[in-house]
């Protein structure tokens, strides 16, 4: 019941704060532009913190993992202060952002009790040969080209990220986790990946009026917290 209502309490405050993170992302306030998504996933750490020590949560390893992984990504939160105007924090945030995702993936493995040789074959194979045929065809085109120094970074960051999707899908045939846990944690990831995409084109390609991963980004986090909780549904 504590963990309720303290959790109730937090998510409310964290909707606050994700409004407020699109409307200054999508506003001219630089100073206040990266100052919230960190709040966001700070209180989503707390939330998984919370589970862990109030004992509501799903199974400990899988929390103490995406606690983990949540707080890289919370380092790399603080980073994106400068993501755009330095080349070093890129290159930074990607690494940490990458062993984030690495760190959600192992969870993820543990959760599907490791590997379905066929099912991981024919998602990851698949994923990666997509993703292979299209970096193939667009090497040289002006899209990729004005990635300059960070081509190779910003070309292995979307093979950790197809990974840890397809970890995720593989939670959807076998995981130990409940049902609702496996929907929202599918759900999170989703809404990360869609984030990051639109990261790509803003940062790369052109950019994006009114971005909306404000919002998906620490509701992909949210979720992914909440999935670690034993929910009364």
């Amino acid at each position: 019941m504590l963990f309720v209502f303290l959790g109730i309490s937090i998510i409310l405050l964290e909707l606050v704060i994700i409004k407020r993170n699109y409307e200054t992302t999508n506003s001219k306030e630089t100073t206040k532009k990266y100052f919230f998504l960190p709040m966001t996933t700070l209180i989503n750490v707390c939330i998984v913190l919370l589970g862990l020590i109030l004992n509501v949560s799903i199974d400990s390893p899988y929390a103490l993992a995406i606690l983990i992984g949540m707080s890289v990504g919370l380092v790399g939160d603080f980073n994106n202060v400068s993501i755009n105007e330095n080349h070093r924090s890129f290159i930074l945030g990607s690494f940490i952002f990458i062993l984030s995702y690495l760190i959600y993936s192992l969870a993820l493995f543990y959760t599907s009790r490791g590997f379905n040789l066929p099912l991981d074959v024919i998602i990851i194979s698949g994923a990666l040969l997509l993703y292979a045929l299209s970096l193939k065809s667009n090497w040289d085109t002006n899209y990729v080209k004005r990635m300059g120094n960070f081509r190779l970074i910003t070309c292995f960051y979307p093979i950790m990220l197809l990974y840890l999707l397809s970890r995720a899908i593989m939670n959807c045939f076998q995981s130990i986790l409940p049902l609702f846990s496996v929907i929202i944690l599918t759900s999170g990831i989703a809404l990360i990946f869609i984030t990051d995409i639109e990261f790509s084109m803003d940062k790369f390609f052109k950019p994006v009026d009114n971005m909306i991963g404000p919002i998906l980004y620490p509701l992909g986090q949210l979720a992914i917290a909440l999935s670690t909780i034993v929910l009364p549904i």
